[in-house]
């Protein structure tokens, strides 16, 4: 039985297939990234009886025999053979080829990407089989699934709960001391650590305790109603909504994943080359969408299409390294550019208006371009010397060549549903890059947009309802409003003051004070979001820096960029989003995903030092 990979006849017989034509040109087109044609001479065993099922065949050419012990032998010459593997069954019978033949062989995987492509795919070839074989076949029983009850780590749960009862009621009896605190910051204080604790011993899921801090201040009254539920009519809300709106449409339109087989037709064959890709494109899209949520929405769709195309092992170092790729590209250099996050543009509108008026975009881009370079380099180096030599063997790109032709063509011109996307993402694009100028909100942009594609039908409430991430706009909702109750309650002014005693080592030992306030963001982010934890920095340091000499931008750059370091989950929202994302597929290992980023965290700090001579340079330092 001799293996070939199939050419593009075999693309038309694919598509009228009485099965395979109830699947989107996207799906066909992914079927030829594991797909292979199997040639047999007369006589030859396709399969034997009783043998595990693993492979679902279609007929191209040729008859071949069925034989079994129960049942008469039977000839068949069109079709499908092999409809056990579609139900996780050994072989019923031995297959023979009577003449000269050709068969299509669809693999596991395969068979999933059918399945989720096909409703009652399963009843189908049930009905093929028991026509074939019934009734001397007996279809195994579907299996009663036993619940799997995780394993509880009960000393950590029973820390965590005991925790959330001991610690608030304590944190309210030593702020009763503090005369800067009124009751209701108090309070506050003692409801948010509640909600820190949840995290920190992950107690229930990540948007529940946010939500539980907003449901209590708004009973107990601690805060205004439009304070505490500020974040659910921030822009904020809206643009995150949008934006997955905007990779809903990219991804059911197969905009993503044909824009992913041309992509592949550009990069270098080799896993370097991809995970260099991956990053190259988050980069690029880092000014462009002024948001890390945004960007994880738009790239996540295209390494999972990456990883299922190029058949890489899922969890495994080829596919982790390629989603750190994915992840880095659109995370790592938020700090470089004015407009990659609207924390960004918050920190511009605190500096002093001669400091805004000398580091505008590209004065910005400049001043922090060696933090760039050490950022870009330290990442491809770790990620080379550390993930990339050691990644699986390149067992799939020796055909890659030859068959994104193949898959591009079985794609088919670009239809309707992919117009629409890619003229909805223009639009995003262009919106944004030039809201200084028409000064529109990018999330009323984006909300356009949605109405956009929901008039049109490319999406639907069911697509809304099923696809769109609310526990997560929750969360970002939910942590707005926290944000906000802390000023209104003047908290962060009194956590500002605490702190000032680091301002003395601005003044006479830099370098020192860099390491200083990298420890205390760690410490502050350990129990705080970033916007908060940096706006309370920057509001405490700014004038400290016009007092020292130093400037104010400098201060405003290391706080970002620290900012951004993160070692627990729960600290960073996007890369929760980018868990969720891909904890379906489980395409990463997640433990040596965060032993990368805390390497990662070494790298933002060097950065932050090898810039000072060019600070030293500017004048500004």
């Amino acid at each position: 039985m001799k293996q070939v990979l199939p050419s593009e006849i075999y693309i038309d017989f694919m598509k009228q297939d009485s099965i395979l034509s109830l699947c989107e040109s996207q799906t066909v087109a992914k079927l030829f990234s594991s797909l292979y044609l199997y040639e047999l001479e007369a006589g030859e065993i396709l399969f034997e009886k009783d043998q595990p099922a693993d492979t679902l065949y279609l007929i191209f050419t040729g008859k071949f025999e069925m034989v079994s012990p129960e049942k008469p032998s039977q000839q068949v010459s069109e079709g499908y053979l092999g409809e056990e593997a579609v139900l996780n069954m050994a072989y019923v019978s031995q297959v023979k080829a009577l003449t000269n033949a050709k068969v299509l062989a669809f693999s596991n995987s395969s068979l999933h990407c059918i399945d989720e492509s096909i409703d009652c795919l399963k009843e189908k070839f049930q009905r093929i089989l028991l026509q074939r074989h019934a009734p001397t076949l007996i279809l195994p029983s579907e299996k009663i699934k036993a619940i799997k009850i995780s394993k509880i780590n009960q000393p950590k749960k029973l820390i965590g709960w005991t925790s959330t009862i001991v610690i608030p009621p304590l944190i309210y009896w030593l702020t009763l001391q503090i005369p800067e605190l009124n009751e209701n910051a108090r309070l506050f204080l003692s409801v948010f650590s509640i909600t820190m604790l949840m995290w920190v011993f992950s107690l229930v899921p990540i948007f529940l305790p946010a939500l539980f801090s907003v449901l209590v201040v708004l009973i107990l009254g601690i805060v205004p109603t439009d304070t505490a539920l500020s974040g659910f009519s921030s822009s904020g809300f809206f643009l995150a909504l949008s934006v997955f709106a905007i990779e809903l449409v990219l991804t059911i339109s197969g905009l993503t994943y044909r824009l992913t087989l041309w992509a592949l037709r550009f990069t270098p064959a080799s896993n370097f080359g991809y995970s260099l890709s991956l990053t190259l494109i988050g980069t690029f899209l880092t000014p462009l969408i002024p948001s890390v949520n945004a960007r994880i929405s738009l790239v996540s769709p295209i390494l999972r299409d990456i990883i299922e195309t190029l058949e890489f092992k899922k969890q495994g170092i080829t596919a982790t390294n390629l989603s750190i790729a994915a992840f880095t590209g659109v995370s790592l250099f938020s700090a470089v550019f004015l407009t990659s996050k609207s924390l960004n543009l918050v920190l511009f509108s605190l500096l002093p208006p001669q400091v805004q008026s000398q580091f505008q975009w590209l004065s910005w881009l400049f001043a922090s371009s060696i933090s760039f370079l050490i950022l870009f380099l330290g990442y491809m180096l770790l990620s080379y010397f550390w993930l990339c030599r050691h990644t699986e063997a390149e067992t799939t790109q020796h055909s890659l060549t030859d068959r994104l032709p193949l898959q591009q063509k079985s794609l088919g011109p670009m239809t309707s549903a992919e117009w629409i996307a890619l003229s909805g993402i223009i639009l995003f694009l262009i919106g944004v890059m030039t809201s200084s100028i028409h000064k529109i909100n990018p999330a009323w942009i984006g909300i356009a947009l949605l109405f956009m594609f929901v008039s049109l039908g490319t999406l639907n409430t069911k697509h809304l309802q099923q696809n769109i991430d609310w526990p997560f706009l929750i969360l970002v909702g939910a942590m707005v409003g926290i944000t906000e109750s802390f000023s209104y309650l003047g908290i962060d002014k009194w956590v500002g003051i605490q702190l000032k005693w680091l301002g003395v080592y601005m003044q006479t030992n830099f370098e020192f004070f860099i390491l200083l306030l990298a420890g205390v963001i760690f410490v502050i982010r350990l129990a705080l979001p970033i916007n908060l934890a940096v706006i309370i920095v920057a509001t405490m340091f700014f004038p400290l820096a016009e007092i020292s000499g130093i400037n104010p931008w400098i201060i405003a750059f290391i706080i970002l960029t620290f900012g951004e370091s993160w070692v627990f989950p729960y600290q960073c929202s996007y890369y929760i989003q980018f868990k969720e994302f891909n904890a379906k597929e489980k395409l990463y290992n997640e433990a040596l995903f965060l032993k990368f980023n805390v390497l990662m965290n070494g790298v933002r700090l060097l950065s932050i030092y090898a810039s000072l001579l060019l600070w030293k340079q500017m004048g500004i330092q």
